[in-house]
């Protein structure tokens, strides 16, 4: 479960059809802390900052467009490297990612400071992902093994700037249900 301070009441679950039978390319399925998230929180804001974003078929804030739109983005660049050395490459993948993981890269959140969580679909461990934060400009950090890992080190004064370098104090762990419109 999540330990956070709900502001309101959680209104939006999403596809919980689509949450609990989607499945990767991989065989895998959506992580267990992401479903426990959307069953249990479902649509909203996030430590005052992220949208998780969960399957809502075609609502513009929707795991179902967002992933793949956030994806094209950054595709066409990712997809021209052939290697880490390519001097073209504009995007910092340090410390901890790889050409190999930007092609498999799953997004599943963003902050509206530009950041965005993603999930390493290569590998699964006790029905998790790996997740990682980047805003493509301070490269790529492992955040943690899953969201509840991520949103305690995000909120803890004392591992923090772990994975947000350039943040000035910890995220407020915090979640506000949004209305989807």
């Amino acid at each position: 479960m999540f330990s956070l301070q709900v502001n309101g009441t959680p209104t939006e679950h999403g596809n919980i059809s689509f949450l609990e039978s989607y499945t990767f390319d991989n065989g895998s399925h959506f992580p267990k802390s992401y479903q426990e998230f959307a069953k249990q929180l479902g649509y909203g804001k996030l430590m005052d900052s992220f949208i998780i974003y969960i399957p809502m078929d075609d609502h513009g804030d929707s795991w179902n467009v967002r992933s793949e739109e956030i994806r094209d983005t950054y595709y066409e660049e990712i997809e021209d490297i052939e290697d880490e050395d390519d001097d073209d490459f504009m995007y910092d993948l340090e410390p901890d990612g790889s050409l190999e993981l930007m092609k498999t890269w799953v997004p599943f959140a963003s902050s509206e400071n530009g950041e965005y969580l993603f999930w390493d679909v290569r590998k699964e461990h006790n029905g998790e992902f790996d997740i990682y934060i980047t805003d493509f400009r301070s490269g790529i950090i492992k955040a943690g093994k899953d969201l509840n890992e991520v949103i305690e080190k995000m909120c803890d004064p004392k591992k923090y700037k772990k994975v947000l370098p350039f943040n000035e104090k910890p995220m407020n762990k915090v979640f506000k249900p949004l209305v989807k419109k």
